[in-house]
């Protein structure tokens, strides 16, 4: 059933074309700095730190560009991660999914799971972006060295995939705990400006153990490893997945778990009822009904299975969502129980 709830989610979101916007977004800003880095644009430079001797689609460059642009992209984690609990409450679909035959973890883990895969589907454009402007003639030859496939894959495999997990957690919890969404967007925007100004005013001119694991996102633990390596080394090695960097990867992966554990210790799988000064307001006002003194009619249930699976489907093809889409292809009929 978690399978099929993150199946559902996907299928939605690949259906708005805004995903493809993000998509196109992405891919376009890798490629602009990929040219910008290389020089290909008179008088607009960009340094990933590679100075003047590091190759433009190096392993180090190609890690640094990916990571940043993803981390960019915190804004639009936020947007996905919130909405995949949101977006029931905002559609009022909440009293569906709360006494439909699903369980709790069902319910979180597959929507967790949609936002991870459909992040994982945009920001997949940002390495092609990457190569597409390495490739382009206007780049100064003598900045480019031979292409190295998996020097595109691994900052997905150690750098983004790590921290898109962690920021989803986050504002997956955010939403679901809060049921609102301006917490998330605050969240994120705050996040993304803090993390700006303490790389900006950092002061330390050598990354540390210590600030290597205190960044959630990993960039601090590669220039640990990376600091005292020669251009030769920048050019031609893939940053090893070993030491403080898989510590810091263990780290931060797991506060991402304690949050998601936290959020579904603390989520009500229920449908929420008035309480407190106001249901005693309210019950204070009601007058109270009189006892019925006549005999009520004496119901003759009919428990076919033909007559069980009708009222069902009625039940279901009343919730429909404003976007036309009838919550019938996750839960059939057929298979509730």
């Amino acid at each position: 059933m978690v399978l099929t709830i993150a199946g559902f989610e996907v299928r939605q979101r690949l259906r708005r074309i805004s995903t493809y916007i993000y998509f196109l977004v992405f891919c376009g800003l890798s490629y602009l700095f990929t040219l910008m880095s290389g020089g290909a644009i008179p008088g607009a430079t960009v340094e990933f730190g590679t100075g003047g001797k590091v190759l433009v689609n190096s392993p180090y460059t190609l890690q640094a560009i990916i990571t940043f642009i993803t981390f960019f992209g915190v804004v639009v984690t936020a947007a996905i991660a919130g909405q995949g609990t949101y977006q029931d409450i905002d559609n009022r679909s909440t009293d569906l999914f709360f006494t439909a035959p699903i369980s709790k973890l069902d319910y979180l883990g597959g929507r967790f799971l949609g936002a991870i895969a459909i992040q994982v589907v945009i920001f997949s454009g940002v390495g092609p972006g990457a190569w597409l402007g390495s490739r382009m003639p206007w780049i100064d030859p003598t900045r480019l060295g031979p292409q190295n496939f998996a020097a595109y894959l691994q900052p997905y495999l150690i750098l983004v995939l790590p921290n898109l997990v962690l920021l989803t957690a986050i504002f997956f919890g955010l939403a679901a705990l809060g049921k609102k969404m301006l917490p998330v967007y605050a969240g994120s925007v705050i996040l993304l400006i803090g993390y700006f100004l303490a790389q900006q005013f950092s002061t330390n001119l050598t990354a540390n153990v210590r600030a290597a694991l205190a960044d959630p996102f990993g960039s601090t633990a590669v220039d640990r490893i990376t600091q005292y390596w020669t251009p030769f080394q920048r050019n031609t090695q893939l940053i090893p997945f070993t030491g403080i960097l898989v510590i810091n990867r263990l780290l931060w992966l797991g506060v991402g778990a304690l949050t998601l554990a936290l959020t579904y210790f603390k989520f009500s799988f229920a449908y929420g009822t008035r309480g407190g000064k106001q249901a005693k307001a309210l019950a204070g006002d009601e007058e109270i009904a009189p006892a019925m003194t006549h005999a009520l009619p004496v119901s003759h249930p009919v428990f076919s299975a033909s007559k069980r699976e009708a009222s069902i489907r009625e039940i279901l093809l009343q919730s429909v969502s404003p976007f036309g889409v009838t919550f019938c292809h996750v839960f059939p009929p057929s298979r509730v129980t």
